[in-house]
């Protein structure tokens, strides 16, 4: 392959963060000429892709490409197609609003080159509170289930060839990043690794997909990703071992129904519409929901209060 990185950048009209995505990423390919740079224009409306198409006319390691018009707006399409196009052995996610620490690139794309490893968590800085970073397998899946994991696929660099041979791509949805990281840790039999230097800088932006007002095509991509992986395991698992899992999926599912219940009452919403939504999400839920559990956590509580 021609290069060693190649950083996939989706974006969708984001005028207002170009100019400070631009300048790391032309200091990075000046330095770096061994990483490419693949912006994917997500069919914005605005005139960010004209915008970014005239800074990188003349420079050889960044390209700019649209995704297709007739599938479904999402981060998830534009990846896809980052994926495709990308000419490198390793891959970064980057969204259009972070940024990268360019003096601590050296020492990653150093360590790709001796260790080879599926897949490398950088160290993130962010304003939000992230949740941890669990290193689980398909040999000990309780621990995704059981713990909260930081299921976003920006701030990891991911080995192409390992992406391609077990077919892992992206959901043209919101919240394709839980299935896509899923399945990264079901595939992988090599040694998970992690930086020990800030690299990736996340700013949280309030009018993001999954940061904007909650709808039922919210919640409804949400429990979709959940529906996937549990069918996913179905298929994929022995009767013997999906039953010892069983237990594990099941206090997932009663933890995502609370989570979303929780989400709906502190929305700014007024009262028919918080009663539409937690009616909908019950009814999805409630068919994964086992009735033979003790209520043991809050959100048991809560669940069992919903579905009786």
């Amino acid at each position: 392959m021609k290069y060693n990185v190649s950083i996939i950048i989706p974006f969708f009209n984001s005028r207002r963060f170009i100019k400070k995505n631009f300048d790391n990423i032309y200091s990075i390919q000046e330095k770096f000429k061994e990483i490419e740079i693949i912006y994917i224009d997500n069919n914005s409306s605005d005139n960010s892709y004209e915008i970014l198409k005239k800074k990188i006319s003349l420079i050889k390691n960044i390209r700019i490409y649209k995704a297709n018009k007739k599938k479904m707006r999402s981060p998830g399409v534009a990846r896809n197609l980052g994926l495709i196009k990308s000419k490198s052995k390793y891959i970064l996610f980057l969204d259009i609003d972070d940024y990268l620490e360019i003096k601590n690139l050296k020492k990653i794309i150093n360590f790709l080159k001796t260790y080879k490893p599926n897949i490398t968590y950088l160290k993130k800085k962010s304003k939000s509170i992230s949740a941890p970073y669990i290193e689980y397998s398909k040999y000990n899946l309780e621990k995704f289930f059981n713990n909260t994991n930081n299921m976003e696929a920006i701030a990891i660099i991911f080995n192409k060839e390992f992406l391609t041979r077990n077919k892992i791509t992206f959901f043209s949805k919101i919240y394709e990043d839980i299935f896509f990281i899923f399945k990264t840790h079901f595939y992988n039999k090599k040694k998970i690794c992690f930086s020990s230097d800030i690299i990736y800088h996340k700013y949280f932006n309030k009018s993001s997909i999954t940061n904007s007002k909650i709808s039922m095509f919210h919640l409804d991509s949400k429990f979709n990703a959940w529906r996937h992986i549990n069918s996913f395991l179905k298929n994929k698992l022995i009767k013997n071992k999906y039953a010892k899992l069983l237990p594990h999926i099941q206090y997932r599912w009663r933890g995502e129904l609370a989570n979303e219940y929780v989400k709906i009452n502190r929305q700014n919403l007024n009262k028919k519409k918080k009663i539409y939504l937690i009616d909908r999400i019950v009814k999805k839920y409630k068919r994964f929901i086992l009735k033979n559990y003790r209520c043991v956590t809050v959100k048991d509580k809560i669940v069992n209060q919903l579905i009786k």
